[in-house]
């Protein structure tokens, strides 16, 4: 195929027009973790607070608060005996304690049992 001025254009066009390939500086992949952190962090913060502090140490150590979404906040239970405990402890009460603690509306605890329980929040040390 030859290269005509039509052709040339059509081309060029076609550069200035196509999409962009966005190369992300570090300082901007810095910034959208630190956005996506802040926003966990909103959303969980007051939450993990109160779930640390209603909970004893030896329940609360035993679970991961994973995330909230449309008001469902999901927990990762290490076995089934604490998602049991958990379960048992929310329908007497702990559920009403953390919605009057907690900013946000939380319709409910969703517990799930297995896999890893991670404990990437910040968990503030506990005082006698």
């Amino acid at each position: 195929m030859s290269n005509t001025p039509v052709t040339e254009r059509l081309q060029q066009l076609q550069a200035w027009r196509g999409p962009r390939r966005k190369t992300a500086s570090m300082g901007e992949t810095v910034a959208s973790l630190q956005r996506t952190a802040e926003k966990a962090h909103q959303q969980l913060g007051s939450f993990v607070e109160a779930w640390d502090e209603l909970l004893p140490e030896e329940l609360s150590s035993q679970t991961s608060v994973e995330a909230r979404r449309g008001g469902v906040v999901h927990v990762r239970a290490r076995s089934a005996s604490v998602a049991w405990e958990l379960d048992r402890r929310l329908r007497e009460g702990l559920l009403g304690e953390l919605r009057s603690r907690c900013s946000g509306a939380i319709s409910r605890v969703q517990v799930r049992v297995g896999g890893q329980v991670r404990h990437d929040a910040v968990r503030r040390p506990r005082t006698a």
